[in-house]
């Protein structure tokens, strides 16, 4: 209880709480200018994300196209298709909702460094490369998803390419910049922690916020909506880890797989949702910002008993 504790009061997860309860107090705050700047704040959190990225150890390139290959599978092939086919045969009918999940599904993993902390000891090259792998897939299979499976009248042709740019091309070209830039990256780094928290809480607000009024009056599409996040999430973890277990995998890379293939970064599919959609589409992402939470305590009081051999 004091582990589960412990996990749950951090400044993060407190943050993320309270913006949530905010959002439903102040309904429909997103106007079209709020959901502007929440593209930008999108793209600065993915930004502070790729400035972790500067490993120092020998990497071959045979190693870094397998780890990226692996990302892919996990976190598109089989975490993608697990959220769009379940959500589709629960949600399909609420057209602008399931659109929501599609986005979540395009979306990157969530950044394994937010969790290698403690699950990882800070070894993290095998993870990081997979998720990096996955967030330079995104400029393909963003645009390819959203023409096969979004609703056309949807679509904003010049919206998408702004999406394209912020998810992948700006942050990785501005975060190798300030790489470059010793003073500013001290500068950044120094305050990082903070800032990512901060992205999380607006992020988080505005999503609420937008859909505070589906939430208060506990619409029957919510149970759908967190049962698709559960079995995602919780029961697709498991399953990952009796997969990696049967086949004796090392405990480290075990985790590093459930993280990519079971977490996809709800943060960055709340802004994109309510940037492309009407707010509706946001609501996915609402909950699964808050399952982000408890599933990240999950998985860390799990690596705990591992170590001690309770599991």
């Amino acid at each position: 209880m004091k582990q589960i504790l412990l996990a749950f009061f951090t400044r993060r997860n407190i943050l993320i709480i309270a913006a949530s309860i905010i959002g439903l107090a102040i309904p429909n705050a997103p106007t079209e200018i709020i959901k502007e700047i929440t593209l930008a704040v999108v793209t600065s959190l993915i930004v502070l994300y790729l400035l972790s990225v500067k490993i120092r150890v020998n990497i071959t390139t045979r190693f870094f196209w397998l780890s990226s290959l692996l990302g892919i599978s996990l976190s598109y092939v089989l975490l993608g298709n697990v959220l769009i086919w379940l959500s589709a045969m629960l949600l399909y009918s609420y057209g602008t909702v399931w659109t929501g999940f599609v986005v979540l599904a395009v979306a990157p993993p969530v950044f394994s460094e937010l969790l290698s902390k403690k699950i990882f000891s800070g070894r993290i090259p095998f993870p990081l490369l997979k998720t990096l792998g996955a967030y330079i897939a995104a400029i393909v299979i963003v645009p390819f998803m959203f023409s096969v499976l979004v609703d056309q009248n949807l679509i904003d042709i010049k919206r998408i390419i702004n999406v394209i740019l912020a998810l992948a091309v700006l942050p990785l070209l501005i975060s190798r910049i300030i790489l470059g830039k010793e003073k500013i990256r001290k500068m950044i780094e120094n305050s990082k922690d903070y800032s990512i928290d901060i992205c999380f809480f607006l992020i988080t607000f505005v999503v609420f916020s937008a859909n505070s009024e589906i939430i208060q009056s506990l619409h029957p599409v919510l149970l759908p909506i967190i049962i698709v996040i559960i079995f995602s999430t919780f029961l697709l973890g498991e399953l990952l880890a009796r997969f990696c277990s049967f086949f004796h995998i090392q405990e480290e890379t075990t985790m590093s797989t459930i993280l990519i293939g079971t977490l996809k970064d709800g943060f960055i599919a709340g802004g994109v949702a309510l940037y492309l959609f009407p707010p509706e589409a946001a609501l996915p992402a609402a909950f699964y910002c808050l399952v982000f939470i408890f599933y990240g305590i999950w998985l860390q009081v799990k690596a705990q008993r591992k170590k001690k051999g309770l599991e």
